[in-house]
């Protein structure tokens, strides 16, 4: 399989993802959110090449877990999004502080193989650890503003106006503000790998506009 082709699966299966969780309720929404938000940041390590351009593995799952935010946003309004917003960050918080204690355990020389891949996932630097749910925190949250705005001014009208500027914003904001406090002094090429990252964003938050739509046709389980 191309990465071409995984990188489209994974998207699709995101998005399906969150579709599937929306019908379920917006309590299974929430936690596939958070869901999304540590598995990014596990495979976010992995780059790859798609059509050329280096990308993260975990770009297709961020854009994902924002698609779920708005379709919170959509149905249940801000004050619940928001709230999304919060679990997720505290899910990564947790899987940050819990994968810094697995590091602190020693495997089995039978399992040292397995012992070491987990190690190498799981060892990020610091300005990483922070730099990931800063960010995310920060914009994720204001898109959730940002969205609330807009559906105010737009009523009923114009969902794929609302979804792709708050879409758009958010991710722009959130990836700068990633690499610049990641690799800032440290890696001289972050600016063209972010414009890069959030190229593909605005290709996946396009996309995702037919699955926001969608929505309209799934009434959810109240939960």
């Amino acid at each position: 399989m191309s990465n071409e082709i995984a990188f489209l699966l994974l998207t699709l299966l995101g998005m399906s993802g969150a579709l599937i969780s929306y019908k379920l309720g917006k309590i299974w929404l929430s936690s596939y959110i958070a869901l999304c938000l540590v598995l990014a940041n596990i495979t976010g390590p992995k780059v790859v090449d798609i059509f050329g351009y280096a990308i993260t593995a975990g770009t297709p799952l961020f854009a994902a877990l924002i698609f779920g935010t708005d379709l919170l946003a959509e149905r249940y309004g801000k004050k619940t999004a928001q709230r999304a917003v919060f679990i997720g960050f505290f899910g990564m918080l947790f899987f940050i502080i819990l994968s810094q204690i697995v590091l602190q355990l020693t495997a089995l020389p039978f399992a040292a193989q397995s012992g070491d891949a987990i190690d190498t996932i799981y060892q990020s630097s610091l300005r990483m650890m922070i730099a990931s749910p800063v960010a995310y925190l920060i914009w994720q949250s204001f898109d959730v503003w940002l969205y609330h705005k807009i559906h105010q001014y737009t009523g009923e009208k114009m969902l794929w106006l609302r979804n792709n500027v708050s879409t758009f914003t958010t991710q722009a904001g959130s990836t700068f503000t990633f690499f610049f406090l990641a690799f800032y002094g440290v890696n001289d090429t972050w600016i063209e790998i972010s414009i890069v990252t959030i190229a593909f964003y605005w290709c996946i938050a396009i996309f995702d506009t037919l699955f926001i739509y969608a929505s309209k046709h799934i009434t959810p389980k109240e939960n």
